[in-house]
């Protein structure tokens, strides 16, 4: 072969390697980017009774023949009465997504809060912003063509007052605006129905450190949200220990309200952490590694966006009818343990002996994921009296696009345990780590790391353990599961896989439960 050609062969493969292995939208592809300053997207009215014209940047990566992009659009914080379309954040933020081959957009809106500075106040300058980033969405959806922006993938990201102006944007109700509000002055008098047509095309919203005056501002048709926030913010609420200006309900109280009702959400909560997650460069690259691969999946499955029909939390609804149906129902006494699942449980019709002496109500339905099982977990409870709880669901990494990350995996089990606590505030919670199977082996290491995580926070809190088991599964060279052990799904335990499973959790109930 000549010596020139495999020279270049010798860098061309590995060039080809690196491009096969990289994913757009979510590796880094692009190394420079292009941008537009001061793009004129609206003009409105400001306190002071002047018009101001209202200006975006917009950020694509450079030499990308991609023309249609996702766009994420993000609002600056400030607290509703400075701030700026470029700072530390939105760099941050701008360059991690640009990397990746989405178009980015922020925006500067009308600031300014008139005195007495009063919720109401407060509540004008949301709403003024809110237009503003409607105004904003608009425009960039009506010169899609010419920013090369996909108008199906729209994602709202804010900071702060930004964050609570993206959510106001999608979820405001037409009755929380009052008149004065729908002045001129204030903003967008035909809010409340543009707002109909621009929501279709929100994919998704990204609250950082925000909050909303009420928690019911979320429907079950609202658009999917990812809250990131401090859990020791002192200046918007991360739960609703305080009021923040009028905003009651932050990243928390918001994160279980769409868990509840089946949306789909995340969220990345930061122990010991300040508001803007105390500018720790760390702390905020970490929350958009879990941002980008909650956006990714809406992205994939744009059938996955708003209400829990999509979401497919729906589906399981004639399972758990079937469970408030049980001929045993009132049956059950007081020493019983709820087991509960997705299909290793569903499929495990020998439980009731293999667990003995315990009783057992056996409530293992499809192959349901922790977000079908938080949405249904007080139906299943039910009114039972129980000795225990014991969950497994091993569908949420499973070798797929639409994987959850091991936080959001510890974050849905975080919210069931809570849901169980208030119908039995002391009885023991068992999570059944989620087993190793053939068909999943190549994310093992990441349904480890989601086990580990639920593994320290049961730890650290009273009544919750871990039952583990994969060293059961494996072949004797400890390196990979035994296929003998699976049915020939290689997904799913046969007989002898039972067997196996009912020799290290049988025992453990014992040990926890005695």
């Amino acid at each position: 072969m000549n010596k020139y050609l495999l020279i270049l062969l010798c860098i061309f493969f590995p060039v080809v390697s690196f491009a096969q292995k990289s994913i757009r939208y979510k590796n880094d592809i692009f190394n420079q980017s292009d941008s537009i300053i001061n793009i004129k997207y609206g003009a409105a009215i400001n306190i002071k009774k002047n018009e101001e014209t209202l200006l975006a940047n917009l950020f694509s990566p450079a030499n990308d023949t991609v023309t249609n992009k996702p766009l994420v659009l993000f609002v600056h914080g400030g607290g509703f009465q400075n701030g700026d379309k470029s700072g530390g954040y939105i760099n941050l933020s701008r360059n991690y997504f640009v990397k990746k081959g989405f178009a980015f957009a922020s925006i500067n809106y009308r600031v300014g809060i008139e005195e007495p500075k009063t919720n109401q106040q407060y509540y004008e300058a949301l709403f003024r912003a809110s237009s503003d980033v409607e105004t904003a969405i608009i425009y960039f959806k009506n010169h899609a063509q010419e920013y090369k922006i996909d108008t199906n993938n729209i994602f709202l990201m804010g900071s702060s007052a930004g964050s609570e102006s993206i959510l106001a944007t999608v979820l405001m109700p037409p009755d929380f605006i009052t008149d004065s509000m729908k002045q001129q002055v204030w903003g967008n008098t035909s809010f409340s129905s543009s707002q109909l047509s621009i929501l279709p095309n929100i994919r998704g919203v990204i609250s950082c450190w925000g909050a909303t005056p009420t928690y019911k501002w979320i429907q079950s048709t609202s658009s999917p949200i990812f809250f990131v926030h401090g859990m020791a913010d002192k200046t918007v609420p991360y739960d609703s220990s305080f009021s923040h200006h009028g905003f009651n309900d932050g990243s928390l109280i918001l994160y279980h309200q769409a868990v509840k009702l089946g949306l789909p959400t995340g969220i990345r909560s930061f122990v010991a952490t300040g508001h803007t997650l105390d500018n720790s460069l760390v702390k905020q690259d970490s929350a958009l590694k879990e941002i980008n691969a909650w956006i990714y999946a809406r992205i994939l499955y744009p059938q996955d966006t708003s209400n829990a029909t999509r979401s497919g939390v729906a589906k399981w609804q004639n399972d758990i009818n079937a469970f408030a149906k049980d001929p045993l129902k009132k049956t059950y006494t007081k020493n019983a343990i709820l087991v509960t699942g997705s299909s290793f449980i569903r499929y495990w019709s020998t439980i009731k002996k293999d667990l003995a002496p315990y009783e057992i109500i056996h409530r293992g339905y499809g192959g349901c994921n922790l977000t079908d099982m938080a949405y249904y977990i007080n139906d299943i409870l039910d009114n039972y009296q129980l000795k225990a709880v014991m969950i497994y669901v091993g569908n949420d990494i499973v070798v797929s696009k639409k994987d959850k990350t091991p936080l959001q995996v510890l974050e849905l089990y975080k919210y069931i345990v809570e849901q169980v606590r208030l119908k039995h505030p002391d009885i023991p919670i068992i999570w059944a780590a989620i087993c190793p199977s053939v068909k999943r082996w190549a994310v093992w290491n990441e349904i480890q790391k989601a086990n580990q995580l639920v593994k320290e926070y049961s730890a650290a809190n009273k009544n919750l353990y871990v039952i583990e088991s994969p060293e059961v599964f494996f072949k004797n060279n400890n390196t990979e599961p035994d296929p003998s052990l699976y049915r020939d799904d290689t997904l799913h335990f046969n007989v002898l896989g039972y067997e196996k499973w009912t020799s290290v959790v049988q025992p453990a109930l014992l040990k926890i439960l005695k």
